[in-house]
């Protein structure tokens, strides 16, 4: 996309994914994010839900720190997909002074 023709038959949808995670994780990139290409619109507002079992005695987020803090390494969370959004909400919420393993 970015070594192109610039003759209007190519156009691309760019993602955290080609944008943002290389060039966080330091990867040198054969085109620039920012200065080869031009965005034209926003397609898609992708909203996040943090789900528990709904037998668990939690209501909101900040209250899932409690079985963390109770339970430690043995409390287990999961996700689907792998863009950065995704990744950045599957870390679990941690109490002051832990750290997560």
């Amino acid at each position: 996309m970015a070594r192109a023709a610039p003759d209007g038959y190519t156009f691309g949808i760019a993602s955290p994914a080609s944008h943002t995670v290389p060039v966080s994780l330091g990867k040198k990139l054969p085109y620039d994010p920012v200065k080869d290409f031009t965005p034209l619109a926003l397609l898609v507002k992708n909203p996040l839900v943090i789900v528990v079992n709904a037998s668990l005695p939690v209501k909101t987020l900040k209250e899932t720190s409690r079985p963390i803090a109770k339970h430690g390494p043995a409390t287990t969370h999961a996700c689907h997909g792998s863009s950065l959004w995704v990744l950045q909400a599957c870390r679990p919420p941690l109490p002051s002074g832990s750290h997560a393993q």
